[in-house]
């Protein structure tokens, strides 16, 4: 089974074929909604997303041998690559056997303290994790604390990681904002990133919004927006299974032309489906689909 952050401390059903993007609301339009709703859990960054590979060493000589990315922080087998300025990354570990997937994306939610995110998520239906699940949530509606050691390159006293599934099972991790998977109680000290060896072919600038897949996109839209404070971009078609869809890279200026010739000296072969003016689509070399979009489509829309 595969494994996926550190050491514990302490039947797939038909879906439709509807899946959503999540993002955040704009600033001034978050103040407004925010101040009406009061979501009890408040995001304010996309954080970072953890991938599974089939071959790690493989992958993490592609993501920077193309995008040049350093490598921010180790958590054992997993490293941790660092997207654009930070302290937003990529993780890269191990599949162990299973095939390899998107398994969660972390949020940065503001007064992050893990004993009151819990308090918080247990008044709105969910339940601790009791059992030793190879989920890191524990599954749908269930939350589950990790407390990741020294060993791991966490705080002494151990840097908490707070884990929800939603009602699909899709974990969402739960951290401070200036999380960098480095040490302190926050995850907030990273020592200077380990330079990759090369520049890299395309420069990124930061991390968009997720594309998921669901059983229910209204029921998901209600609880992503009622419970974080999270919109919905848009709706389009889904895979058949439940989970994250792909991979969302922001480019600053994006030319589609600049990405796809750069994508062919590289090896890697443009996908058909999912290139526009807007962004350029690709496989890594475990198959997860990689979405290359401008900047500017990562931002907060009104």
């Amino acid at each position: 089974m595969a494994t996926e952050g550190p050491p514990l401390r302490g039947a797939r059903e038909p879906v439709g074929r509807r899946g959503f993007l999540l993002c955040l609301p704009a600033l001034a339009a978050a103040s407004r909604l925010l101040a009406q709703t009061a979501p009890p859990i408040r995001v304010r960054t996309i954080n970072h997303l953890a991938l599974l590979s089939s071959d790690p060493e493989d992958a993490l000589d592609f993501y920077q041998g193309l995008f040049g990315m350093p490598i921010q922080a180790r958590h054992g087998p997993t490293a941790l690559l660092r997207v654009g300025t930070g302290p937003q990354f990529l993780a890269i570990g191990p599949a162990g056997g299973e095939p390899p997937r998107i398994s969660h994306f972390c949020v940065g939610v503001e007064n992050f303290d893990a004993d009151d995110l819990v308090s918080r998520l247990e008044d709105h239906g969910f339940t601790r994790a009791t059992d030793s699940s190879d989920s890191l949530s524990g599954g749908p509606m269930k939350v589950r604390v990790q407390m990741r050691g020294p060993e791991w390159g966490g705080s002494p006293d151990g840097t908490p990681h707070v884990y929800l599934g939603d009602p699909d099972g899709i974990v969402v991790q739960l951290q401070h904002p200036s999380y960098c998977g480095g040490a302190s109680v926050l995850g907030n000290l990273c020592n200077a990133p380990e330079p990759a060896d090369h520049l890299g072919l395309i420069s990124l600038s930061g991390l968009g919004p997720p594309a998921m897949s669901v059983s229910d996109a209204t029921r998901s839209r209600t609880f992503y927006h009622s419970l974080l404070g999270l919109d919905v971009r848009a709706h389009q078609t889904a895979s058949q299974t439940r989970g994250i869809d792909d991979v969302r890279l922001n480019v600053e200026n994006l030319s589609v032309d600049r990405a796809r010739e750069a994508l062919t000296r590289f090896g890697v072969k443009p996908r058909d489906v999912g290139v526009s003016a807007a962004g350029v689509s690709f496989a890594d070399p475990d198959g997860l689909v990689i979405q290359l979009q401008d900047a500017r489509q990562g931002q907060p829309v009104d």
